[in-house]
């Protein structure tokens, strides 16, 4: 019985009414073809910050084929700045992203796809590396991929850019506490994206959002012990950047 029923319980239509009802709603789309996804990441050159992209490669040390890391730059509206392709000449990369590269001094997104140099079969590729922030002249805090985003067709010669290939496909209100003691810091930032293609609202101790598609937004915490996140977006975590006098730490809330 379960085997007749799975196809139609996991039908595309069906899943949008499961979503719509919240019957077991389902958050991410389930892909056959050739793809490259990538987080939607955070860049940072504000207040002597610099961003470290470390990518692996991996259509290499999956798949034995050669690839290239396409990197799309968006500010904090959500706005294209620019994209610059980088070789892989060896297993991994360091790419640095400061005011000089993007012109701009501020904060945004930005995303990255490991494109197959040659289509020669079925490959899935999604770019969840490490990105690293350095204040000054400090050594970079990590952390790895974020909010699962975008991807590119590679089931042709050359990759199809449609940005409206979206991972998520749902209407889920969510809400969650995040597992720190922010009273023990100085102060506090959180970093929200939104890679769906409408706008997403975000409640985070009562600081109340509405994010465009692409778009990054900051806000500042101070003096409070817990902060509770609620959404429409099923997976709302910021990035979290933490201040103690001299020290800085980032890391997913």
């Amino acid at each position: 019985m379960k085997k007749f029923l799975r196809p139609i319980y996991n039908n595309p239509n069906v899943i949008k009414l499961r979503n719509l009802f919240g019957i077991k709603p389902v958050l991410f789309k389930e892909l056959t073809e050739s793809y490259a996804g990538s987080d939607l990441f955070i860049w940072r050159t504000d207040g002597n910050f610099s961003t470290i992209f470390r990518a692996s490669d991996i259509a290499y040390t999956y798949y034995q084929k050669n690839s290239k890391l396409k990197l799309l730059f968006f500010d904090a509206n959500g706005e294209f700045v620019k994209e610059v392709e980088v070789p892989f000449t060896q297993e991994v990369i360091d790419f640095k992203i400061d005011q000089n590269f993007l012109g701009l001094e501020g904060y945004g997104s930005f995303l990255a796809f490991n494109l197959i140099d040659e289509i020669t079969g079925f490959s899935q590729i999604t770019n969840r590396c490490y990105v690293g922030y350095s204040l000054g002249k400090d050594d970079p805090s990590f952390v790895h991929g974020n909010v699962i985003s975008k991807y590119i067709s590679q089931d042709k010669k050359e990759a199809d850019i449609n940005l409206s290939n979206k991972f998520f496909e749902h209407s889920i209100n969510t809400q969650y506490l995040i597992q720190k003691d922010f009273s023990l810091l100085d102060r506090s930032e959180l970093f929200f994206t939104n890679p769906l293609e409408k706008e997403i609202t975000i409640d985070a101790n009562k600081n109340l959002l509405t994010i465009m598609p692409m778009e990054t937004v900051k806000i500042s915490v101070n003096e409070c012990e817990l902060i509770k996140v609620k959404s429409n977006f099923g997976f709302p975590r910021p990035i979290v950047f933490s201040y103690k006098e001299s020290f800085f730490d980032v890391h997913h809330a």
